[in-house]
């Protein structure tokens, strides 16, 4: 009797099992087999937001009919100096279906680029629920283009996905971007003679001046698509759309701007009229510097060399002429010179060289010229 129970219970068993491989293998046939992902670049904007173009992973699925680009996204912000300077954004991943995406980046003019990831099913669908699980933590990131911008974001999730792969990320960027700090690889993208890229290198500094290595070069969507290529993790791009706006350099560019400030830095002293514009312009940069820096809570604006020779202190003494005040201001300028003509960690472009230089040449025509400072003001 104890045997035959000892039958049945084992037959039981059995059934049991072969019932819940049944219900796993039922499961698995009923999970999309078409899955593909892709990388997407989108080229550079006409603001200062998207100046350093974007980035973005389309998720597809044609037998359920899904088609999305999960894209780093922050609320609307308006004017953007006052949003980035006043307060803190926030930003997160958000799934828009594909067309939509594209059809906004094309209306604005920018060319989008998408490169196929040679991924397994598994790594897609693991892919795919790291992005929604991403999706639901909401706006939670703050906006820093430099420490979590939109290709830094894609990077982490898409290496997530490819945790089991022994992937050579740090060596690769290593050998593609054989720069040590991100100025020097922005400036590849954001050319100083255009205005963007003069105001951008003008106003940014510290973190950006930093050293890195590996994967944290890669803060620029180009570079994380050279990169996956030649790891073979992408196939060659199919572009979307070509862009169409104009690339062409301004009329008046900043190079034409600084040396007309040079050259009315050398107008005489006696010139009252050039000494009131010169200190409009400078005090106008001071303040600009002095707010970026110590009220700004943008990434990358924790110190700025540039407030060396632009500081608020020689326009609160402006009313101060003596040949000591100047000399002391010259001796601080060409100190600077120095500095930023040996100091390699930083780029250091002809415009604001010329700018300190015209500064320097207007001090010093006044340290020796005091004299004839007085007779006028008598």
């Amino acid at each position: 009797m104890k045997r035959l129970a000892t039958y049945l219970i084992a037959l039981f068993s059995t059934l049991c099992v072969a019932a819940q491989d049944m219900q796993a293998d039922s499961v698995t046939l009923t999970l999309p087999t078409d899955v593909y992902a892709y990388y997407v670049t989108v080229t550079p904007g006409n603001t200062f937001t998207t100046m350093l173009g974007h980035a973005a992973l389309r998720m597809q699925c044609p037998s359920a009919g899904l088609d999305y680009c999960f894209t780093v996204k922050a609320p609307e912000i308006g004017n953007e100096f006052t949003a980035m300077t006043l307060r803190t954004l926030k930003a997160g991943l958000v799934p828009e279906e594909t067309p939509q995406f594209f059809q906004d980046y094309i209306s604005e003019g920018r060319g989008i680029d998408e490169y196929p990831l040679n991924l397994t099913l598994q790594e897609a669908r693991t892919l795919w629920r790291l992005l929604d699980e991403e999706v639901a933590r909401g706006l939670y990131r703050n906006v820093d283009y430099i420490h979590n911008g939109c290709t830094q974001q894609v990077a982490i999730v898409l290496f997530a996905a490819l945790g089991q792969r022994p992937l050579r990320i740090d060596s690769v960027a290593n050998t593609l971007l054989p720069y040590e700090n991100r100025r020097q690889i922005l400036a590849r993208y954001m050319n100083p003679s255009y205005w963007k890229g003069f105001v951008g290198h003008s106003l940014y500094g510290g973190t950006p001046d930093e050293s890195v290595y590996g994967r944290a070069k890669l803060i620029m969507p180009a570079d994380l698509a050279a990169a996956l290529r030649q790891m073979e993790l992408a196939r060659p791009a199919t572009t979307v759309a070509k862009p169409t706006l104009s690339t062409t350099p301004p009329a008046f560019s900043p190079l034409m701007a600084t040396a007309l400030f040079l050259l009315l830095c050398q107008i005489p002293v006696r010139h009252s009229v050039v000494d009131k514009v010169l200190l409009i312009v400078y005090s106008l940069f001071a303040l600009l510097l002095c707010w970026i820096v110590f009220v700004s809570k943008t990434p990358g604006t924790e110190w700025n060399w540039l407030l060396i020779p632009f500081n608020p202190l020689p326009v609160l003494l402006y009313k101060w002429r003596g040949r000591t005040f100047h000399v002391l201001c010259a001796v601080v300028l060409l100190a600077f010179l120095v500095f930023m003509a040996f100091n390699l960690n930083r780029l250091f472009f002809l415009e604001q060289l010329l700018v300190v230089t015209g500064i320097l040449i207007r001090v010093i025509y006044h340290s020796f010229n005091i004299n004839l400072l007085k007779q006028r003001q008598v």
